[in-house]
């Protein structure tokens, strides 16, 4: 291949497997899948839809517009106008909200003017709809000069004839607003509207039109996090005091939704009475994620030159079993070493045992030897058990011999354990579209690289080192959030003891991969100052999908209930520890905040704690990390 037929490809795959709506750019729609809980967010009923970076809020939100529904119709106007909603998308900037803040005038009139832009906002985002609706289907909106007065009053502009010229005075004023805050403060206050009044006025004199009518404006707010505390509840009352002419569809991470309250602190929006709450992780789960993320890849699959159809899937990733697995790893030395250990006293066992030292796979071998180093017993003893009842033994290595591969090359260089398989992928992703993409996109770029055609299956080493280099990425990536320093050390004191736990499984509960904070009690004993940094680092790393938590059956901090945390799986391969949610730890709130005070010193105390070894060489992949994990003692 070519430097420049590679370049092609690459840009093509790059561009398919992009893992952000924004980059997609027109192919967001040609390529976009509705989810499970699709037809949920297309009632008259305000909707939040939760979840992480990269779960596909954004594509979803997109969806609903008008711009989405459109495309997705085909470009169809009949289609088109089968929908009963409008939606308009609106993705809250940072930069654009922030400056509405400041000592420079007090919080009540901060309000008043975050209510005024928001005004101004969604008129702009309704009038390019109308404009757009009177280009593409030739029916005029807006004629009436009662509705164009009234409006126009609202917003506190002057008159105008047209729906045209009404789009531009308010874009017009938008931007005169956002300079104008530069010099808030002055002795002349801007003139501001009453929040919501426009946006109500504007909807039922559209919706008023005889081809519009029954339908209902969705106000699509993405990334809702970034408003400040006081201008939620600005909007919060936007969304409870909304009238059938309009509806809010808001796009949030987890714990983003910090105010519920309204302007009237007194009155909060509770789901299912004010809002439908859509947690997307709790919706992609299981089977329903993985047919989703299949017709996605499909999709994308199929634009590639060269793509064979009759090739699933689920074909280009394949898995290792158990025992090919172990094979890979190694572990015919290991069985051999068992066998001759074993054959040194073949006068004592009978003719069962030494057949079955003979049939038994490797695997099943060595796994005689886990079995006695994790109970303390002999080899002989466990080898007569395995022979004498082999359905229950059969079960154990059901339920151990996962657990047992991260032990069979503990030390060594190269690759300690496997991560390969498109379930294996679905599971790292753990319910976030951008994660799976990642993993998908990069497999595919190494193949190109080797000059793979795309129909070739990725190896499990190229697997693995893919989905190592994604989980190193997403560690890196935390640098840049709000506390990103300490939540990355947090993540490799937390990643380093559960790779040490997985490698050494021997007398110990297997696949120890989550932590809780234990009884309230603890927490409470803990200072002030302690708990309220422990919360503000539990939520940020929350937000920013470091930490996935679970709800727990113990009481925590306050009355509020206390949840099970654990690195988000697709760090696992990064670390070496299993991605299956299992067995947890309890750690001490002083020792959570060590980890990033003093991080080598709080690992060995843990580990300690759990009779593991504090000098367990690390991973080829953590190498880089060496300075970060040495031990001065």
């Amino acid at each position: 291949m070519s430097p420049t037929e590679y370049n092609g490809a690459a840009g093509t795959i790059a561009k398919l497997f992009s893992y952000r709506a924004e980059w997609l750019r027109e192919d967001v729609f040609e390529l976009f899948t509705e989810p499970t809980y699709f037809p949920e967010l297309k009632t008259h009923r305000p909707c939040v839809l939760e979840g992480g970076r990269g779960t596909g809020k954004t594509t979803v939100l997109r969806g609903l517009s008008y711009e989405g529904q459109f495309a997705i119709a085909k470009q169809d106007v009949a289609t088109f106008m089968q929908e009963s909603f409008i939606g308009v998308y609106h993705k809250v900037n940072t930069a654009s909200v922030r400056y509405l803040d400041g000592p420079e005038v007090d919080g009540g009139t901060w309000r008043r003017l975050f209510g005024h832009y928001m005004n101004l906002v969604f008129c702009n985002q309704i009038l390019q709809f109308a404009c757009w609706f009177s280009n593409t289907t030739g029916c005029a909106l807006l004629t009436d000069a009662t509705h164009l007065r009234g409006i126009c009053r609202s917003l506190n502009l002057s008159p105008v004839d047209s729906a045209d010229r009404l789009m531009v005075e308010v874009a017009d004023a938008l931007v005169a607003f956002e300079a104008s805050m530069n010099n808030v403060g002055g002795s002349t206050p801007p003139t501001v509207s009453a929040a919501g009044s426009p946006i109500e006025l504007l909807c039922r004199a559209i919706l008023s039109h005889s081809s519009l009518r029954g339908r209902q404006f969705f106000l699509l707010v993405d990334e809702y996090e970034n408003f400040l505390d006081y201008q939620q509840q600005v909007v919060n009352t936007l969304i409870k005091h909304a009238s059938d002419s309009y509806t809010f569809k808001i796009g949030v991470r987890e714990l983003g939704w910090r105010v519920k309250t309204t302007l009237n602190d007194g009155e909060m929006l509770i789901s299912p009475s004010d809002y439908v709450l859509i947690k997307i992780e709790k919706r992609l789960t299981g089977d329903v994620f993985g047919d989703f993320a299949e017709e996605i890849c499909r999709q994308r699959f199929e634009r590639l030159a060269g793509f064979d159809p009759a090739i699933g899937v689920r074909d280009r990733f394949p898995s290792l079993s158990l025992e090919e697995e172990a094979e890979l790893l190694g572990v015919r030395e290991m069985a051999e070493n068992v066998r001759r250990q074993l054959a040194a006293h073949a006068d004592e066992m009978n003719e069962d045992e030494r057949n079955y030292l003979i049939t038994a796979s490797d695997f099943e071998v060595y796994f005689i030897s886990f079995l006695a180093n994790s109970h303390g017993g002999s080899l002989a003893e466990e080898l007569c058990s395995a022979v004498g009842a082999q359905k229950r033994y059969r079960t154990r290595i059901n339920n151990y011999g996962f657990a047992s591969l991260f032990a069979i090359r503990h030390g060594k260089r190269g690759i300690r354990k496997y991560y390969c398989g498109w379930d294996v992928f679905l599971k790292l992703a753990s319910g976030n579209i951008r994660y799976l993409l990642e993993l998908v996109e990069n497999c595919l770029l190494h193949n190109l690289r080797l000059n793979e055609s795309p129909n070739t299956p990725v190896s499990p080493a190229t697997q693995t080192k893919i989905a190592q280099s994604i989980g190193q990425k997403n560690l890196d990536e935390l640098e840049g959030v709000p506390r990103g320093p300490e939540l990355v050390k947090l993540l490799l004191g937390l990643g380093r003891i559960f790779q040490i736990m997985a490698e050494e499984p021997a007398g110990h509960a297997p696949e120890v991969n989550q932590f809780t904070f234990g009884s309230a009690a603890a927490l409470t004993r803990s200072r002030s100052e302690s708990r309220e940094r422990i919360d503000a680092l539990v939520k940020s790393c929350v937000m920013h999908l470091a930490l996935v938590r679970s709800v727990s059956n113990k009481l925590g901090m306050g009355s509020a209930r206390a949840f099970d945390y654990c690195l988000h799986p697709v760090f696992s391969p990064f670390f070496g520890y299993s991605f299956r949610k299992k067995r947890k730890l309890v750690l001490a709130p002083e020792d959570f905040l060590l980890l990033i005070d003093d991080p080598q010193r709080a690992v060995n105390g843990v580990l300690a704690g759990q009779n593991r070894s504090t000098r367990a060489d690390l991973p080829d992949q953590l190498l880089l990390f060496s300075e970060f994990f040495r031990d001065d003692d």
